[in-house]
């Protein structure tokens, strides 16, 4: 590795480590393992943008691309996929920057070429740079500009000359929408007829539009509720318990069984794989 590339890594990682040590929410992650994990079923509701700060991360792509990332290299995900993830620690523990993008901060205005599924960057000094200003600053900002920020980092990734990076954020169908909203009331029970109130129609005629989606009310509540406890996991040190409540399960079991068959690892296995004395962060719902 250049020299560079190994300050640059290091100082991002420094200030990761800084700002992620209080609880406050943020709009990114640093997930981190100390022995290797293999994550099945994770669906992506946003595009995302994963970096990886050291060790390796392996991604399997719904259409059967694999894709190898090593230090200092990252990757931005479309949207309305299922992945299979390994992150894998070398001599040093697996580290990863993690941010999630949001429909409103696609990039626009710019010549668009092709379409993708994923774009992988190399090392970059100059965005990695940007990486660590980022973090920086939304640690200090209030969350209403947090939405700027990432508009530059996407649009900083298109003109690099990624004029394909558009196509990363699909086309939103009813089931995005509806998950999105189970996102942002997680904290709050809420009934069928309530959500479909919401977007202007008879509970009858949301669960018949989601089967046409080739998914179910129960099953977008599952993978938001999952989803929040699997990011809980990677990104706080909160007991088990605590997680399942937080994600509207009235069990720390009931929470475990329906975890293994999501991801293919319990919530211990991945607790394990914890580095212990990190702070936390917040991705699902830090916006």
């Amino acid at each position: 590795m250049a020299v560079n590339q190994h300050y640059a890594l290091k100082d991002l990682l420094v200030r990761l480590q800084k700002v992620t040590a209080s609880s406050k929410p943020l709009p990114f992650a640093l997930y981190t393992a100390n022995t290797e994990q293999k994550l099945r079923n994770l669906r992506l509701i946003n595009p995302v943008l994963m970096f990886v700060l050291s060790g390796r991360k392996e991604i399997e792509l719904q259409n059967g691309v694999e894709v190898v990332l090593r230090e200092g290299e990252c990757i931005l995900l479309a949207n309305r996929q299922s992945i299979v993830v390994r992150n894998m620690p070398d001599e040093r523990p697996y580290f990863a920057l993690i941010i999630e993008f949001y429909p409103s901060d696609k990039p626009t205005s710019y010549f668009t070429n092709g379409q993708t599924d994923f774009i992988v960057k190399p090392f970059d000094e100059t965005f990695t740079l940007l990486l660590g200003q980022f973090v920086e600053w939304a640690n200090i900002s209030p969350p209403e500009l947090w939405e700027n920020r990432r508009q530059e980092l996407a649009k900083f990734i298109q003109v690099q000359g990624w004029t394909e990076v558009q196509s990363l954020w699909r086309e939103q169908g009813l089931s995005d929408q509806v998950q999105r909203f189970l996102q942002v009331t997680i904290e709050e029970p809420i009934s069928a007829h309530e959500i479909a109130q919401h977007f202007g129609m008879s509970e009858s005629t949301l669960r018949r539009r989601l089967k046409d989606e080739q998914t179910s009310l129960q099953q977008l509540k599952d993978d938001v509720r999952l989803g929040l406890g699997l990011h809980l996991l990677q990104s706080t040190s909160k007991p088990i318990l605590h997680i399942a409540l937080e994600c509207g399960y009235q069990s720390q079991s009931r929470f475990s069984e329906r975890f293994k068959e999501q991801f293919g690892m319990s919530p211990s296995e991945v607790r394990k794989n914890e580095l212990t004395g990190k702070g936390e962060s917040l991705m699902v719902n830090g916006k």
